[in-house]
């Protein structure tokens, strides 16, 4: 019985579906990564706050952690009191 297709013509087949599964596989990848950006997030945008907040009022005055509102801030380093910032002693 003669051969219907050419000899080439699983050669064609196997690369033109891999070609395409890679075609899909990195459109996927593309899609999430500009999902993921900045662009879409909108990350480092300043945006405009509704009610003035004062810091100084609730850290400083309550003593509110800065972790309580903000995630992922990290609290400055504890600096050793000076010597010179201590009480005087009694005479």
């Amino acid at each position: 019985m003669p051969q219907t297709f050419h000899r080439s013509t699983n050669t064609v087949s196997k690369v033109s579906i891999f070609g395409a599964l890679f075609l899909v596989v990195g459109s996927l990848f593309a899609i999430a990564e500009i999902n993921r950006s900045g662009y879409v997030t909108q990350a480092g945008i300043a945006r405009e706050q509704p009610v003035p907040f004062s810091h100084q009022h609730h850290v400083g005055g309550m003593g509110v952690d800065c972790r309580y509102c903000h995630t992922t801030a990290t609290p400055p380093p504890r600096r050793p009191r000076r010597r010179d910032s201590r009480p005087p002693r009694p005479a």
